[in-house]
């Protein structure tokens, strides 16, 4: 992952890790919650990279408003209220097709099987599903810290 991702945040590693021995050793709610929360951990870089890249004093004092405290599906609408109207801007700085498919998809994905497993529901993660999170972490992960890279060079 740090080869692919040299960027990525030591704590986002620390969860990743952890959620890899939980799918080995079987434990796949276990797995589920640990890439949740390593998805969590890349929502705080890009919240913070985006807070240090809005280019106004009143821009930056609603944004934290709007997500200090929130709940992370709210922190994601308010970080992409803010990405929408550059999107375009991003997909072609970076060359890529669909940045937002791949954030957005795989984000809810991840946070829905994350809330599903780290609350008492009764809900079971399969093998399988546990394995698909861990296969698309890596591209989830590549994408959102490019657009951090990207941002940490801009004014929005």
């Amino acid at each position: 992952m740090k080869g692919k991702v040299p960027a990525v945040d030591q704590f986002v590693l620390v969860y990743l890790t952890e959620a890899l021995q939980c799918f080995r050793a079987g434990t796949y709610l276990a797995s589920a919650v640990m890439v949740g929360v390593a998805s969590e951990g890349i929502l705080r870089d890009l919240r913070s990279t985006i807070e240090s890249a809005l280019d106004t004093k009143q821009k930056k004092e609603k944004f934290v408003a709007d997500t200090a405290g929130k709940s992370v599906k709210r922190i994601y609408e308010e970080i992409q209220k803010r990405l929408n109207p550059i999107m375009e801007q991003i997909t072609t700085a970076l060359k890529k097709e669909d940045i937002s498919a791949e954030l957005s998809g795989i984000f809810d994905l991840i946070r829905k099987t994350r809330n599903d497993a780290g609350h008492p529901t009764g809900r079971k993660v399969e093998r399988e599903e546990a394995f698909a999170l861990l296969q698309l972490f890596p591209s989830y992960c590549n994408v959102t810290y490019e657009v951090i890279g990207w941002l940490k060079t801009q004014n929005i």
